[in-house]
Parts: C-alpha cells; structure tokens; sequence
C-alpha cells in the first residue's frame, strides 16, 4: 500500500484523471475506459509526478507507469491498459471531483422474499426483508 504526501496533494492542480480500460476481452476494438476513484487517482499521479515505476492501489493491483498497464498482484498474467488524460482546467476543473460519493455500489434493494406473519388479533402482517 503506497502512502501520498498530503503536501504535494495541495501543491498540485487537479488536471489530470487516470483511467483503466476494462473490456474483457483484450482483441476487442470496444474500449470501456473506468474512471480511477480519487483517492487512486491521486496514488497514481503522485506516484507518476516521483517518476516511480509501480504503483500498489487497493484490491491488490500493481500500476506498472513504464508500461501503462495494471495487473493483480495474485495474477501478472492478465494486464489492462491505463492512460492519463489531462483536462483543461479552466473548463473541466473538478467537473468529476469526487463523484464515486454520489454513487451506492451497494445495492438496497433486498433479494429475500417477503413474508407474512400474524399477530394476536389474527391480522395478517406482511414484512418486506
């Protein structure tokens, strides 16, 4: 897990996004660039801007920034392309700034079936689990 200089993070404008291509299969023509969370993105460009090598985000992918690629840590077998893209700041800026908050990965609707019970005076009750 790599550690960010929080200094640098003040110092530095918010004009570049990194992205990962995420289609399956790797002969595809379809792209499907996914968009690095915040926080990954700002690992990556600090560890870009220090002209490191690699990079570990969390779930156990490495960037390679020579290659530009990522690959799990379990598994270097299977590699997807990443680009930085830079934004023009003075039209895009923080356009996309944290926008994985406004988003539930989690999903709220529940898959048990509901249920149906009595109380005492025999009224049916349904429960939505």
């Amino acid at each position: 897990m790599s550690v960010v200089d929080i200094s640098s993070l003040f110092r530095r404008l918010h004009n570049f996004q990194w992205y990962w291509n995420s289609k399956a299969n790797p002969s595809s023509y379809n792209d499907k660039w996914m968009k690095y969370t915040d926080i990954e993105n700002e690992i990556i460009e600090d560890a870009f801007d220090t002209h490191r090598k690699e990079v570990e985000i969390d779930g156990g992918y490495i960037i390679d920034l020579e290659q530009l690629v990522q690959y799990s840590n379990m598994n270097n077998n299977t590699q997807q392309q990443i680009k930085r893209i830079a934004s023009d700041s003075k039209t895009t800026a923080n356009i996309y700034l944290r926008e994985e908050r406004f988003s539930s990965p989690i999903s709220l609707v529940s898959t048990l079936p509901d249920k149906t019970i009595e109380n005492k005076e025999k009224n049916k009750i349904r429960l939505q689990l």
